[in-house]
């Protein structure tokens, strides 16, 4: 959620500063055209001799003038839009508060800028501070099965990885405490594994620790861990 949060003020950020530079860049535009325009349009009726002779440039005149009054509508109904209103309202604070920067409305973009990233990392944090509640699902057990007090067999795997290492006996112990509870095939077989290799390698009830590695072999005989059984029963003859 934190994340998300982050990312929709990032995107705001860079779609302001987008939308401010491609209105700039029309305004500049609108403001240029109709002068250009007008200069082009006097400096063909002069090649023309349209002020001496006015008849045969009237049609282009018309157009033109056609023109320019679409030019107006069009400046007018884009100057109305929440683009360029926006656009002038930055312009606007930059004039009452940086007049001495003349950055067109790009200083007051940086201060909105950085009220937004504020805004939405303040909200990020907020919901970031709301440590949800875990609900472990609750196991079914059969009526007649005895209330298992203990940790659970994915603990006790957890755990005995963790001792493999260094502590082997430790490790043994909690794999055979996670092998007395109902353990899938998908876990059992490496329990047996595992526990059995720690066994015969640091010679800790080596006779047991070959009877679980014969029970992968006998009971998953197809699957990885009984070849890994056979490799470890062959090495530690």
């Amino acid at each position: 959620m934190s994340f998300l949060i982050k990312l929709t003020a990032i995107a705001a950020v860079v779609a302001a500063i987008y939308f401010f530079v491609q209105t700039e860049r029309l305004d500049k535009q609108l403001t240029e055209v109709k002068p250009k325009a007008e200069a082009n349009f006097a400096e063909w009726e002069q090649q023309n001799n349209c002020l001496k002779v006015p008849l045969p440039c009237k049609e282009y005149s018309t157009q033109f003038k056609d023109w320019l009054v679409q030019l107006e509508q069009y400046k007018e109904a884009k100057e109305k839009s929440p683009q360029f209103k926006g656009y002038r309202f930055l312009k606007e604070l930059d004039g009452l508060y940086a007049p001495n920067l003349n950055s067109g409305g790009k200083a007051a973009l940086a201060v909105v800028c950085c009220g937004i990233l504020l805004w939405f990392f303040l909200v990020a944090r907020l919901f970031g501070g709301k440590k949800k509640k875990i609900s472990t699902p609750s196991i079914k057990t059969r009526p007649t099965a005895p209330k298992d007090t203990g940790p659970d067999a994915q603990t006790l795997l957890r755990k005995a990885a963790e001792y493999a290492e260094n502590e082997p006996k430790q490790a043994i112990d909690c794999f055979e405490q996670a092998l007395k509870k109902s353990l899938s095939a998908k876990l059992e077989a490496p329990a047996l594994l595992m526990c059995g290799s720690l066994r015969l390698k640091n010679k800790i009830g080596a006779r047991q620790g070959k009877k679980q590695l014969n029970k992968i072999i006998s009971n998953y005989p197809e699957s990885t861990e009984s070849q890994k059984a056979k490799t470890v029963l062959e090495t530690f003859k």
